[in-house]
């Protein structure tokens, strides 16, 4: 006795219990282990867009007729709502089959193409078996004859051209109860459609990845997972249980400089992912990649991680490394209507900041439309030529967006290592009789060059040049970002070597190296030392020493640091550029200035850089020495020789006190206006 599924699905919600009841539903058979003798099947086609059913046996025709309406076929299972399909008991003999309706079966005469109704026989010639090729079954006497639909008519035939005509398929009418449950209905519910089990999870749960589905009852064949659908093949009514779990959470850390900056949580299997970090403000280096390792070989690139998902707590450690040729790539030369006026030598920047120079040209083309480009011609002294910049690695390749103004003959622009070179190092055409522009490419050869000549025969009109030259290499490759200091070993007091250091981003003070901050008051040179670990904040002036000449290597810090003299420290940072004497002197206008040096190559000390203790011009990342011309009074030199304690006797050089300066600090002849005189502002009218 057949349990049928209702017209409609009926679930129950009886402690998370959903069951498939008795009904017309039918799942399409897909292999003959579905084929089970004394079941019932039914005969359904899918013509293009159009689906039929077999819904009766026409005695009188020796056929079956079809609708399209009244039933429903998705995902391997067919549903009836109105249509009445024809069903068929399917009979065993040996390994083939048979399909028979009432006393009845479907069978095939070999020389026509009607299904016909034996009335009582059931020999070879109308025995069927099920063809995997075709997902089909196929008649046993006339091979390649398969149930098909003729779309006019909408009757079954078998058609031997099955590739032209559909394929009629088999389906299986449900014979079994499939009841599912969930295993907390608060993390998940089922569904049944048919022998398909749905699971749906609630968010933060899933299917459990160990023990997906429980068999409560019953002895399914197989039960079949493909991530949230389970297929239930079944002989008997059974219930299977959907076991839910919680995601696992982990969480993800990202270390930039030594701190970890951002943590992700995210469920087990979630895609990972990988943001550029942010180099920290200071740094010499540029951000390369993440790691899961707190170091790396400086000499030695590492492997990236570049993609991953969830699957346990881990740290990815930012990795730096040293630019060895800094803005290398690719420069573009766009000539602009406000640099270019007419024949004569002429310079344009490109956007990678490079210079070209050479004798050009700029031409308005168009009629309706002004545009500026850069020309060159033979018939203007001193020659045609455009000479690139010099690039920091070897040059691939030229482009050029070149018009050819008469359109006569076709034109050539050479690629010359110099402007007189007689070979060239590649060659761009211009096509004849062109009017628009073209974008031409030069590759090339071997021979390594860092500069190149345009030259052209005739005028030609270039709107721009794209030059790719040497990719970027990379070294000192690093988990936290560092910066480099180097103390000459002539600026020595016979025990430790000095300089002055200022960064643009905080630094750690390492261990072998001894920084400091100066201020001068009461006629003394103060000298405060940062402890090892201490954070010197970004821009900041500051004296180092130690035990070893040549470089050292600091790590730039994300916290702001503290200073330890404050406002009183005079050392002032000359930047990532330097400072010239007109910007020193404008900044501290009441000073004296004074650099760390070694006075006639033996004493070291802090001098005057210019003149009377004027404005002089200092390197980038460098500090010097300003002191108020009311505490320096005149006095042109420190020496710092010989001296091992924070405190640093003063030693005064006599100086005419009776000497005038301005504001600057700068000796001057005059003493009208606001000036210093004896270590004091003074109106002199």
């Amino acid at each position: 006795m057949y349990l049928y599924k209702p017209l409609s699905l009926l679930m129950l919600f009886m402690a998370g219990i959903i069951t498939a009841q008795a009904g017309n539903t039918y799942i399409k058979v897909t292999s003959t282990s579905q084929l089970v003798a004394g079941d019932v099947y039914v005969i359904a086609a899918v013509s293009g867009s159009d689906k039929y059913l077999a819904t009766e046996y026409n005695s009188s025709g020796k056929s079956l007729t079809t609708t399209s309406t009244g039933f429903s076929i998705s995902d391997g299972i067919l549903t009836t709502t109105t249509a009445t399909p024809q069903e068929f008991t399917l009979g065993g003999n040996s390994t083939k089959f048979t399909l028979k309706f009432d006393s009845s079966y479907l069978g095939c005469y070999g020389s026509g193409t009607n299904f016909e109704a034996p009335e009582s026989s059931s020999n070879n010639k109308e025995k069927w078996t099920f063809n995997s090729t075709y997902n089909s079954i196929e008649n046993v006497s006339e091979k390649g004859r398969f149930p098909g639909v003729h779309t006019g008519s909408k009757i079954f035939k078998a058609y031997i051209d099955y590739d032209t005509y559909p394929i009629g398929n088999l389906y299986r009418k449900v014979a079994y109860t499939i009841t599912a449950t969930s295993s907390n209905n608060e993390w998940g519910t089922v569904a049944v459609t048919g022998n398909i089990i749905t699971a749906t999870p609630e968010s933060g749960y899933r299917v459990s990845s160990s023990t997906p589905y429980t068999v409560i009852s019953g002895t399914p064949s197989s039960v079949v997972r493909e991530g949230n659908t389970f297929t239930v093949t079944t002989t008997t009514d059974c219930t299977i249980r959907i076991n839910f779990e919680a995601i696992p959470t982990y969480t993800i850390s990202w270390s930039v400089n030594g701190t970890v900056v951002d943590t992700d949580v995210l469920e087990e299997g979630t895609a990972v992912t990988f943001n550029d970090a942010e180099v920290p403000t200071g740094s010499d280096k540029v951000f390369m990649g993440w790691v899961t390792t707190s170091s790396v070989d400086p000499n030695e690139e590492p492997t990236y991680v570049t993609s991953a998902t969830a699957t346990a707590d881990i740290i990815y450690y930012a990795v730096f490394a040293t630019e060895s040729n800094a803005g290398v790539g690719t420069a573009t030369l766009t000539a602009s209507s406000s640099t270019w006026t007419g024949w004569a030598d002429k310079e344009l920047t490109d956007d990678k900041g490079n210079t070209w120079t050479g004798h050009c040209a700029g031409t308005e083309m168009g009629k309706d439309t002004k545009i500026y480009v850069i020309g060159l011609s033979t018939t203007a002294a001193p020659g045609s030529y455009l000479s690139s910049p010099t690039f920091p690695s070897n040059i691939t390749s030229i482009k050029a967006c070149i018009i050819n103004p008469s359109g006569e003959h076709a034109r050539t622009l050479n690629i010359k290592s110099s402007k007189d070179a007689v070979t060239n190092l590649g060659t761009i055409t211009v096509p004849a009789s062109e009017d628009g522009s073209h974008q031409l490419t030069a590759t090339l050869g071997e021979d390594e060059f860092t500069k190149f000549y345009l030259t052209s025969e005739e005028v030609l009109q270039i709107r721009s040049i794209t030059v790719n030259y040497g990719t970027i290499s990379y070294s000192d490759y690093t988990t936290t970002a560092t910066a480099t200091v180097s103390l000459a070993s002539a600026c020595t007091d016979g025990s430790r070597y000095y300089g002055t250091y200022s960064c643009k981003g905080a630094f750690v003070v390492p261990a072998d190296l001894t920084v400091s901050e100066i201020s001068v008051a009461d006629d003394k040179l103060t000298v405060a030392d940062y402890d090892t670990g201490d954070i010197v904040p970004a821009n900041t002036g500051v004296m180092i020493s130690s035990t070893t000449s040549g470089n050292h290597t600091i790590v730039i810090s994300d916290v702001a640091g503290t200073s330890v003299l404050g406002s009183s420290n005079m050392l002032r940072a000359t930047g990532s550029t330097g400072i010239t004497a007109e910007d020193m002197a404008s900044a501290d206008a009441s000073s004296l200035f004074y650099r760390l040096t070694m006075h006639g190559g033996s004493t070291l000390g802090f001098y005057w850089g210019a003149a009377d203790g004027g404005a002089f011009a200092v390197a980038a990342q460098k500090a010097y020495l300003a002191v108020p011309v009311s505490t320096a009074r005149s006095i042109s030199s420190f020496n710092l020789s010989d001296n091992g304690a924070t405190i640093i006797k003063l030693i005064t050089i006599p100086s005419a006190q009776e000497k005038t300066y301005n504001l600057r600090g700068q000796l001057i002849t005059t003493s009208k206006g606001l000036v210093i005189s004896k270590g004091k502002k003074i109106v002199n009218k």
